[in-house]
């Protein structure tokens, strides 16, 4: 009797210590801020069940872009849990201002995308490698898991003004005060197109704005679609091969910012094509179908020239089918050859 107990609890203890080596994963933390609007991790800190914490880059000047891979420090062990929450305080150069917050971040659903993972551009099972840390004007704090194919939004905070920053934290060897360091930073790093107009607190949350559409390839030919990449202007993004049904499933997006599409035809020769969509255009168009015509769904059609030298673009509701006239757009043929 006594061997059985002891069985049963050598399973149980293995089955724990497996049970939490599969909730650790490799990833490292990051951060970034949109470009021409410049900000700074003064500290920050992904913190853990356990009691322990992961610091957040701080120290370098952010405007690398809204959700796009940033600063970030290969620190701590190569499995990590999952945060339970974060602290930051970062300076947001445009306004002069500091913020500060305190945020539970969504365990369970950042654990459930670990380890479902996606679908990368060769096939292959792929999952996050990064939880970044996005921080905008107005003290807006959004949070992706990115991979080396996706990356997806799980959080959106709204962190408070602070002046509670100290030099010896904030710039211990600078020959200047706080204020001075902030100054110099707006005189210098900042475009003077942006600082003389109201700063767009309101934009990251409009780019937030998801409505029920995908993408749909249309060929004259039996070319196929190989490759395609997608940027959304929240942050978000998908790299994938073009069998993949995520591309043609109905769900809530988004509005896209740019593709860049790969497809062959049955000789095998290989297109590719870049599209940057206008953003005052895409919204406008987003904007009629979803909102004055009451469409709950649409799709994006991206119709291939029959000779594969050209693209037409149009967003199709039930009632009408709208054109997209100002992205920009180029085919190219793709080669193999180096």
């Amino acid at each position: 009797m006594r061997q059985i107990i002891i069985i049963f609890i050598m399973a149980g203890f293995m089955s724990c210590t497996s049970q939490n080596q599969m909730e650790k994963y490799d990833w490292l933390p990051s951060v970034c801020a949109p470009k021409n609007y410049p900000a700074e991790v003064v500290s920050g800190y992904f913190n853990f069940s356990e009691g322990t914490s992961l610091y957040i880059p701080d120290g370098r000047l952010l405007k690398n872009g809204w959700g796009k891979p940033g600063s970030m420090h290969v620190t701590g062990d190569d499995l990590k849990a999952v945060p339970e929450s974060m602290d930051i305080v970062w300076a947001s150069y445009t306004e002069k201002q500091f913020y500060t917050g305190h945020f539970t971040l969504p365990k369970e659903k950042m654990e459930a995308l670990f380890k479902k993972g996606f679908t990368d551009r060769l096939k292959k099972q792929s999952t996050y490698t990064r939880i970044s840390v996005g921080v905008a004007p107005g003290g807006m704090v959004a949070v992706w898991l990115l991979g080396g194919g996706k990356t997806v939004e799980v959080a959106r905070f709204q962190a408070e003004k602070t002046r509670e920053v100290s030099k010896e934290t904030f710039i211990p060897h600078a020959e200047m005060s706080v204020e001075e360091y902030v100054e110099h930073v707006y005189s210098t790093k900042i475009s003077e197109e942006i600082k003389n107009q109201p700063l767009p607190f309101d934009l990251w949350d409009t780019y937030r704005e998801r409505y029920t559409w995908h993408p749909q390839m249309e060929f004259q030919d039996k070319e196929t679609l190989t490759t395609i990449l997608i940027r959304y202007y929240n942050g978000e993004g998908l790299h994938t091969e073009g069998g993949n049904p995520e591309i043609t499933k109905d769900e809530k997006r988004a509005l896209p910012k740019r593709f860049r599409l790969e497809w062959q035809d049955q000789s095998g020769q290989k297109y590719g094509a870049k599209v940057i969509f206008e953003e005052e255009e895409i919204f406008k168009i987003y904007k009629k179908v979803f909102k004055e015509n009451k469409e709950d769904r649409a799709t994006l059609i991206i119709r291939v020239k029959e000779d594969n030298t050209a693209l037409q673009l149009l967003l199709k509701g039930q009632q009408e089918e709208i054109p997209i006239t100002k992205a920009e757009i180029r085919v190219y043929p793709v080669s193999d050859d180096w």
